[in-house]
């Protein structure tokens, strides 16, 4: 036997594919391709296999799946094989798998192994060589990562409770009582947002996991919950419509979509409508200059996932290159996260453009030195553990994800700075802020780095900052939650953060640092829409629940609730969300519950099932 195995990673989304087979048989299968599937074409002729299963492990959410157009290019030799565990189904022809299923590809045998957690159906498998009892690999799919485990909540919060439960089992079930020579092969390296701290390496073995892996060696249930609520990562929009897309079949295309050329007068005339403008030069060159309304992101392998973020797949996208050689990776780059669309690019770039005598537009860069002199206001957007890590004295943060939701908090009239670790993403943030007529816009290039290379002074949060995103629980997008007492500097703080209400629920007889009305001073001189609404924990009424929900309807979101520890600020929440979702009072203790909230105070559950039986619609 000559084992071929070979891991292709998908730069950007950081994703992990594998090839797997004999030669002395000729066989092979992959595993979990993406679209543009020429690579594994390749690699079974370089070694003369002829691939005759393709293998998924789950319902992917963070890349296109390219297992139906590499059965399609295979003419129909191969099997297309899925896992018909968990309750999963597919609008596709294929081979449904179920967990013991075995697989031979000469001298490798592969095992199927029913894996949730992830999702429902998720599955892994086991390798050995021949008939040996013991596996030497495991392909974990999105179940099981270096330094990390799957994330459990990617299918809506109605079932990341029962996932959450399922991925424990898994790790300790499954995973941790594998011996500990096993090679792990995980479905994503560092930088994907399906795992809370992914580690950098590309594979590890289930022996240094059981040592060195803090989720794997989490041995309560509830720590376990508890970590996966507070380490995942942001959840990228374009999760959710790759699901469904994966589930239905994606559309096989053959090859990668024909983009027309089209000179500066007719790519004019096709920017109206629905039309979205992809600029994906550096960040500048489009400063120096870039058609009105353009979205710059750099052509590089993130632009998988930030496209996924920024873009939408139902509009046809109109590219601006560097030069026309970049088309074919840059197509191949948004293939990945689901996008098909095209309207055409520009023939002759920029130039042609510029000598057409078309309207341009310009973003100006600053330099770090120039920054600090400047005294212009600074925009992160960096992730929340980026700018944990220290940022730019007096800078306001919000995350890139979320900035055209929170345009709303910004000045259009001032003078704004974006920066991030490089100038990449701040770049898309600014051509994002020109866009939506910011007229004062500057981008950093370098960006930190650089600014910590010229041994400027930073700044991390204070302990009330650190605190404030510690020790809240956010409930939705309209209501978080505190588990203390926010002093002045977190008041501030969660208005940086883009929180534009407060409601403190402390009654003015208990024992506190900061009375409501020197709160209400520190959160209105911080720009904050101030709500006292006391609530006596001993005392609670359908008067009290009644008052607070409807108190809060006019109040601007996002609102910041909290008491002393959380326990009534989060119950009142929590009703008035049950009671508009309609929940009942055991479905919404549970929720509670799974979300860090005590409900142990005498007669609290009673009240909140008898409240809620009355006032659910």
């Amino acid at each position: 036997m000559t084992l071929r195995f070979e891991q292709i990673l998908a730069d950007g989304v950081a994703q992990c594919s594998y090839l797997v087979g004999d030669d002395s048989a000729g066989t092979a299968a992959v595993i979990d391709p993406r679209p543009d599937v020429d690579i594994y074409l390749e690699i079974a002729r370089r070694y003369g296999l002829a691939i005759t299963h393709v293998f998924e492990t789950h319902i992917h959410a963070d890349f296109m799946s390219g297992a139906r157009e590499l059965a399609a290019r295979l003419d129909g030799g191969a099997k297309l094989c899925v896992s018909a565990e968990g309750g999963a189904s597919y609008d596709f022809e294929h081979h449904p798998l179920r967990d013991g299923d075995a697989f031979t590809f000469g001298g490798v045998r592969m095992v199927t192994r029913h894996t949730p957690g992830h999702t429902p159906e998720h599955v892994s498998f086991l390798l050995y060589e021949g008939e040996k009892e013991e596996p030497w690999g495991v392909l974990t799919g999105d179940s099981f990562f270096v330094d990390s485990v799957g994330r459990p909540d990617l299918l809506g919060e109605e079932e990341t409770e029962e996932l959450t439960e399922a991925l424990f089992r898994t790790t300790r079930d499954f995973y941790m009582k594998l011996p500990d020579p096993v090679i792990i092969y995980p479905g994503h390296g560092a930088g994907s947002a399906c795992g809370p701290n992914i580690g950098d390496r590309m594979s590890s073995t289930i022996g240094y996991e059981r040592a060195h892996n803090s989720y794997a060696a989490i041995t309560e249930f509830d720590a376990f919950r508890r970590a996966m609520h507070e380490d995942a990562p942001p959840v990228p929009t374009h999760y959710p419509r790759l699901k469904k897309v994966n589930a239905a079949g994606p559309e096989v295309l053959g090859n990668l979509p024909r983009v027309p050329a089209l000179p500066p007068a007719a790519f004019a005339d096709s920017l109206g409508g629905d039309a979205q403008l992809l600029d994906v030069r550096d960040m500048l060159s489009f400063g120096g200059g870039h058609i009105p309304g353009a979205l710059n992101i750099g052509a590089r392998p993130e632009l998988s996932v930030w496209a996924g973020w920024l873009l939408d797949p139902d509009r046809p996208i109109h590219l601006v290159l560097e030069d026309d050689r970049q088309l074919p990776e840059v197509l191949r780059l948004l293939w990945r996260t689901g996008f098909t669309r095209f309207g055409g690019y520009l023939a002759g770039g920029m130039g042609a453009w510029r000598e057409s005598g078309r309207d341009l537009r310009h973003i100006p860069q600053l330099s770090v030195h120039e920054l600090r002199e400047s005294g212009v206001a600074t925009l992160d957007v960096r992730k929340d553990g980026e700018w944990r890590g220290g940022h730019v004295p007096g800078a306001r943060h919000i995350f890139l994800g979320e900035l055209r939701d929170r345009l709303g908090e910004l000045d259009p009239a001032a003078e704004i700075a974006t920066y991030c670790a490089s100038g990449f993403r701040a770049s898309m943030a600014a051509s994002i802020l020109a866009a939506h007529g910011f007229a004062k816009v500057r981008n950093v290039p370098g960006s930190w780095k650089a600014w910590k290379a010229a041994g400027y002074e930073t700044e991390k949060p204070s302990e009330q900052e650190k605190q404030l995103m510690r020790d809240v629980v956010k409930i939705d997008d309209r209501f978080t939650v505190a588990k203390f007492a926010p002093a002045p500097d977190a008041l501030r703080a969660a208005a940086k953060e883009g929180f534009r209400s407060v409601v403190n629920m402390r009654t003015s007889e208990e024992k506190q640092e900061v009375t409501p009305e020197e709160e209400r001073g520190v959160a209105e001189a911080a720009g904050l829409t101030y709500m006292h609404h006391p609530v006596d924990g001993q005392n609670l009424s359908e008067e009290v629940v009644d008052g607070f929900r409807e108190k809060v309807g006019d109040l601007p979101g996002p609102i910041l609730v909290h008491c002393a520890s959380g326990k009534r600020s989060g119950a009142l929440v929590m009703m008035h969300r049950g009671a508009q979702r309609g929940m009942s009072g055991d479905e919404v203790i549970e929720k509670a519950e799974s979300m860090g909230f005590e409900c142990d105070t005498p007669g609290l559950k009673d009240f909140v099932r008898g409240y809620l039986d009355k006032h659910t619609h």
